[in-house]
């Protein structure tokens, strides 16, 4: 079994996990080996919030593109905004992906 606590992953391991989902990821591949069948068990069930926490996102995205849609040029919010928010709508979709990678992952343990 290999070593995955937190002095055996190398430094550019760590410098790669700077985003939610190689955070999380990182977490779980350090964390899972030390998990007993409840924990994973729990961990397997995770994907019904994923679902549920993209619709969300999807949600959002919709209420971004009705805003453009309909407003005038002068009317949209600041590039900086925009770019903030679409950024964070990544982030969380990647987050959820590796939610969904883990309880899958869990399942198979």
């Amino acid at each position: 079994m290999p070593d995955h606590t937190p002095d055996a992953l190398a430094p550019d391991t760590m410098q790669e996990t700077c985003d939610t989902a190689g955070i999380i990821t990182t977490l779980f591949e350090i964390a899972r080996h030390h998990m007993n069948r409840e924990e994973l068990a729990w961990l397997a069930d995770v994907g019904e919030y994923a679902e549920t926490a993209l619709q969300n996102l999807a949600t959002v995205a919709e209420i971004f593109g009705r805003y453009i849609d309909e407003s005038n040029e002068h009317a949209l919010p600041d590039k900086r905004l925009l770019y903030g928010a679409f950024f964070s709508l990544s982030e969380s979709m990647k987050g959820i992906r590796a939610l969904m990678n883990i309880g899958a992952a869990a399942k198979e343990m």
